[in-house]
């Protein structure tokens, strides 16, 4: 029942983007809108193509925000897609002794085991899990970060239920001039359908609202969370 589920505070952060990778985006982005619409991308090879190429230039933008987080001695839930992206942040963790979890398709003895170890080793601050193959809950969490937006509203809310037994912030990392713009519209849509069935229209209302978000300038250093109680917004300025 969703009214059991802690309240949570989404965000919307726009990260750097690789510009090489970008225009090539925009290159093939007119090819797909011409021959299908938004909503059957995620099923085309124009669609895949773009959404590949979303992950790659989004990369480094990803993995230097991640790494910015692990200064601070929290429990995060990291979600991405492609291989290459699991991976470095996999990278990440190890080569800065993070101690962490990776379930992508693990067999269902190994995933108890993963699952344990994230919650109840205090060592192990991160979770890295692939957003499609989802299906666990896990506990301890301070943060959800969705690295890789996807078409599927069920599969953003499974993500974000991820942690289900306190309150957390779930941040949605945003690259301009990708097809996050019209993946972030086809999820508002989606959501109205998905915050009726639910009774949940909080939820409708902070993806309408990271929807329609005004381009802004921001440091890199700016967080910008939308809190679900209020119409305020809470700016949190990291001091590195």
């Amino acid at each position: 029942n969703v009214h059991q589920l802690p309240p949570k505070r989404r965000a919307k952060i726009e990260i750097e983007c690789d510009e090489d990778v970008a225009r090539l985006i925009k290159s093939n982005d007119k090819l797909a809108m011409k021959d299908c619409k938004i909503t059957d991308l995620d099923k085309t090879n124009v669609g895949n193509r773009l959404y590949y190429l979303t992950a790659l230039a989004k990369a480094n933008g990803i993995c230097n925000y991640i790494k910015g987080l692990l200064k601070y001695d929290y429990k995060y839930i990291i979600f991405a897609h492609h291989s290459f992206l699991l991976n470095r942040l996999e990278k990440i963790m190890k080569e800065r002794n993070v101690g962490y979890i990776r379930i992508d398709n693990k067999e269902e003895e190994q995933m108890r085991d993963y699952i344990d170890k994230f919650q109840t080793d205090p060592q192990c601050r991160v979770a890295i899990l692939n957003i499609v193959h989802n299906k666990i809950t896990l506990k301890g969490a301070d943060m959800i970060i969705v690295t890789e937006l996807i078409f599927n509203s069920s599969l953003i809310i499974q993500a974000e239920n991820a942690c289900y037994d306190k309150s957390v912030d779930v941040v949605y990392l945003y690259g301009e001039s990708t097809l996050d713009y019209y993946m972030f519209e086809e999820l508002s849509e989606n959501m109205k359908k998905e915050a009726k069935k639910r009774q949940d229209q909080q939820m409708y209302n902070d993806f309408r609202r990271m929807a329609e978000e005004d381009r802004r300038e921001k440091t890199e250093e700016e967080v910008i969370y939308i809190d679900s109680d209020s119409e305020e917004e809470v700016i949190y300025i990291s001091d590195s």
